[in-house]
């Protein structure tokens, strides 16, 4: 289960900073979907992308230490649940999917980090 969780974990933390970097550079496709689907003003993007790069590094720390991992796990589930809610608010609800994936990640990491203990 350890190994499960720590796979997860990697797999998280680079989808997670592959995202905070896409938002860094603005992306032609990360503005389409946060700035102009969720309505998420670009000046933003630096806070995003920065609450991404801590996520990663803390689903990786969590390898080493399971309070740190569940933390940073529930974090990123917070983070795209806010994602989503942000499409619901700007009225595009066929675009609350786009988050969708990433949060199944983390709530999966999240579990298997648990269950690892």
């Amino acid at each position: 289960m350890a190994l499960g969780a720590d796979v997860l974990a990697v797999v998280l933390a680079a989808m997670l900073t592959v995202s905070a970097a896409l938002k860094i550079e603005r992306n032609e496709r990360s503005v389409h979907v946060v700035h102009e689907l969720a309505h998420v003003p670009l000046t933003l993007f630096p806070a995003l992308a920065a609450v991404e790069f801590v996520g990663a590094v803390g689903v990786v720390v969590g390898i080493w230490s399971t309070p740190i991992g569940i933390a940073a796990g529930a974090g990123a589930i917070a983070y795209f649940i806010g994602a989503m809610a942000a499409h619901l608010v700007a009225g595009n609800v066929a675009a609350m999917s786009k988050p969708l994936p990433p949060a199944m990640l983390a709530l999966v990491a999240l579990a298997f980090r648990i269950a690892a203990g």
